[in-house]
């Protein structure tokens, strides 16, 4: 297969994977997780203009154009669903794994199915999540250019700018991934249930919460 010849170089993943993020969206993100492992630091969110080197003129050199990977990679099967809610409604919803999804006034998110994995990007607002486990195929969360992970857990994440989001777990586990930087690996950040990740655009914190400071935190998903 032509595409998959053309991943083998390093380079070749590098450009597509950037290229998606640039171009496309979590749809096509999904799909080639599936084919190669993308590096946390592609999903970082840009500032200023897109790179020339990330037009088609970057796979012409490989003999590929932009057009025929994606439209490979899109057909390969990964399923791609849109939900938002209105200013002032809010929506309980489930996904096709079982996984429950309440969504709060004004929000949207994009969530994308694969054979490997279920990926959601929360684009605005704020979602209660109640995560099903599924063997072999872990739940990702993408929100405020980081990415979370979890086999099976109850959250709720908050995206309040583009950069600036809580995420509060009630039961399970979820793991944040490392904010990539220049020279240092990063570690993961493992919570638990009445633990709070605070991200913003300078510094990032935890924080243990009461039963009671928990309920106030999530009243809204009760109607009040």
């Amino acid at each position: 297969m032509e595409l998959v010849g053309w991943l083998e170089r390093r380079s070749h993943r590098t450009v597509i994977a950037k290229a998606a993020v640039e171009w496309h969206g979590p749809d096509v993100l999904a799909v080639l997780s599936e084919i190669f492992p993308i590096p946390p630091a592609i999903l970082e969110p840009r500032r200023g203009p897109r790179p020339a080197w990330l037009t088609v003129a970057a796979f012409a050199g490989a003999g590929i154009t932009l057009g025929a990977p994606i439209a490979i990679l899109l057909a390969s099967g990964a399923h791609r669903s849109v939900y938002t809610t209105a200013p002032e409604a809010t929506r309980r919803l489930t996904l096709e794994d079982g996984t429950g999804v309440e969504l709060n006034r004004g929000t949207e998110i994009n969530v994308v199915y694969a054979a490997r994995a279920r990926s959601v990007l929360i684009a605005h607002g704020e979602a209660l999540f109640k995560v099903r486990s599924e063997q072999d195929r872990p739940f990702y969360i993408h929100a405020g250019g980081r990415n979370f992970e979890t086999a099976a857990a109850t959250f709720d994440v908050r995206l309040t700018a583009p950069q600036r989001l809580s995420l509060t777990v009630l039961t399970g586990t979820v793991t944040a991934l490392p904010r990539p930087k220049p020279g240092k690996a990063g570690q993961p950040i493992l919570l638990e249930p009445l633990q709070m990740l605070v991200i913003e655009p300078d510094q990032e914190f935890g924080r243990a919460l009461t039963e009671e400071a928990m309920r106030l935190q999530l009243a809204w998903h009760r109607g009040i």
